[in-house]
């Protein structure tokens, strides 16, 4: 996923990493101008970060998604 961020940014997307919990190592491999925030999601499912999710792709303009363990 890094490397797929990495080349958007390059080719002119503006990019924004959401991680579900905290943002780890992989956000230090990104460039500077790419947006990461962490929703710090606690073990299982999390109904309030589920909102959170959905407020940020609204207002964010997102255009694709990816993301694993929502629910774990």
């Amino acid at each position: 996923m890094v490397r797929v961020c990495n080349h958007l940014q390059e080719s002119g997307s503006d990019v924004t990493v959401c991680c579900l919990s905290s943002s780890g190592p992989f956000a230090e491999r990104l460039p500077p101008d790419v947006r990461v925030i962490a929703l710090q999601k606690p073990a299982g499912f999390s109904a309030k970060v589920v909102a959170e999710l959905g407020k940020l792709i609204r207002e964010g303009n997102i255009d694709v998604v990816h993301t694993h363990h929502l629910g774990g």
